[in-house]
């Protein structure tokens, strides 16, 4: 059964936040390199990722989003994800059919609207939403990501995301950097950086 998810998400140059504000001090982000299909549409993506075959499709385009002065474009997708056998392609056989490594530098904070007050938690929750930070490299070319992702039943995923976001935004520094026209998933990006 697919995952299904709400998301918003947005792609600029400059680092939008200071991160230890954010995330606090010593706080370690993962570190891992996705391989992504080549992308002959903005609401399909298949990657490779840690061992895993994974597809996401965007089934709708929900809304555009203005919460704490930060515009975004909310979009529904579902995700399949497969572990493959120990033997995956080379990176040399996945580059040379197209495939596009994403170097990924990331710093999340999963939310739980489970109660009335928002609270951080360890993993996904019933409902909530995770925020993500994500300094990404393609062919040597830095950009970052910032992301909201809700979980939980159909009916509960947006009151959720838009809970979360408003949150996080009022307490981040120049978010209002953050608008439509950089709002996209990572297929639309990849598309668009050619």
């Amino acid at each position: 059964m697919p995952l299904t998810t709400y998301e918003i998400r947005w792609f600029v140059r400059e680092k939008p936040f200071d991160i230890e504000s954010v995330f606090g001090s010593g706080v370690e982000p993962g570190l891992r390199t996705d391989w992504y299909a080549p992308v002959d549409h903005p609401g399909t993506g298949t990657k490779l990722r840690e061992g895993k075959l994974e597809t996401k499709l965007q089934t709708d385009v929900v809304d555009t989003i203005n919460q704490a002065g930060c515009t975004g474009i909310m979009e529904r997708w579902q995700k399949w994800s497969a572990r493959l056998s120990d033997v995956l392609p080379s990176e040399t056989l996945l580059h040379a059919t197209g495939w596009t490594a994403v170097h990924k530098q990331r710093w999340m904070h999963v939310w739980s609207a489970d109660a009335p007050e928002l609270a951080i938690v360890t993993e996904r929750a019933g409902r909530g939403a995770l925020f993500e930070l994500t300094r990404v490299t393609v062919h040597g070319d830095e950009w970052w990501t910032v992301a909201f992702e809700a979980f939980g039943p159909e009916g509960e995923r947006r009151p959720a995301l838009e809970k979360v976001m408003t949150n996080v935004l009022d307490q981040l520094p120049d978010h209002r950097r953050l608008q439509a026209k950089d709002s996209m998933g990572y297929p639309a990006w990849l598309l668009r950086l050619g």
